[in-house]
């Protein structure tokens, strides 16, 4: 079992229960994002967007790879995206009031789930999302990347890691085992075609 646990299992909007050490970048747009996970769940935090604006909102899509398996493209939405790796599962937050779980079939995305959720707003900008971990296959290794777009159209305007470009995805945050390490073991990798 994971030998690492800083959160109290509350997805309020409140970021007292995140530590530093789980913070893994804030951009030049003010948009920070952690990663943290404990015995049952993996959490994600991205704090700086208000869901619920038409005009300042944004989705937000967070791509795992937990396998060999999986696509190397994401679900179509407003466009669909080449990620740095073949994601077996994602995580679609498009306003408010929508977050679902997904996963790859080998032909297609379906839904799985619909994760724990504190959207940011107005007046509190900070989105929570608590994943269980048994859906998402209980990993023990975890690839994984986030962005933000438009909500009306594809045009990315964030995405982690920073390293990145808005129209290329080469890289991405490692972790090796789950069961053993912090987020401070989180590396960041280049997709391999794109290596030096």
């Amino acid at each position: 079992m994971p030998v690492y646990s800083s959160l109290a299992n509350t997805i309020d909007g409140s970021s007292d229960e995140w530590s530093t050490d789980s913070m893994l970048a804030t951009d030049s747009n003010g948009i920070s994002f952690s990663v943290d996970w404990d015995f049952e769940n993996l959490y994600f935090a991205w704090d700086g967007t208000d869901l619920a604006s038409t005009n300042d909102g944004a989705d937000i899509f967070f791509y795992l790879n937990t396998s060999g398996d999986g696509s190397v493209t994401s679900k179509s939405w407003n466009g669909i995206k080449t990620l740095p790796f073949s994601a077996d599962y994602g995580i679609i937050v498009e306003d408010s009031s929508y977050a679902r779980v997904i996963t790859h079939t080998g032909t297609q995305w379906q839904d799985v789930s619909e994760p724990e959720m504190h959207a940011g707003w107005s007046e509190n900008k900070l989105t929570e999302l608590s994943v269980p971990l048994s859906d998402i296959g209980n990993p023990e290794h975890l690839d994984f990347i986030a962005w933000g777009q438009w909500q009306d159209a594809g045009n990315i305007w964030a995405t982690f890691p920073m390293n990145n470009s808005f129209s290329q995805f080469t890289h991405f945050y490692s972790i090796d085992n789950l069961l053993n390490q912090t987020p401070q073991d989180i590396e960041i990798k280049e997709r391999a075609s794109f290596a030096k």
